[in-house]
């Protein structure tokens, strides 16, 4: 059997330790706020779909 693996970037409100080991533990690509700029998504995005990883600097 096959399993396939989505890339998957959260956009949250949630800044806290907690949702992102959570987020973490569920196997996220990446975390970023919802008041993240234009840029800042962009980048997360790209990062994720690519194959690595994107963390908001704020958190």
């Amino acid at each position: 059997e096959q399993q396939l693996t989505i890339p998957v970037l959260m956009l949250t409100m949630h800044a806290g330790l907690k949702p992102l080991r959570t987020a973490l533990s569920y196997g996220v690509g990446g975390y970023v706020l919802k008041n993240a700029t234009q840029d800042v998504l962009v980048e997360a995005i790209t990062q994720v779909a690519g194959g690595g990883n994107y963390f908001h600097q704020p958190i």
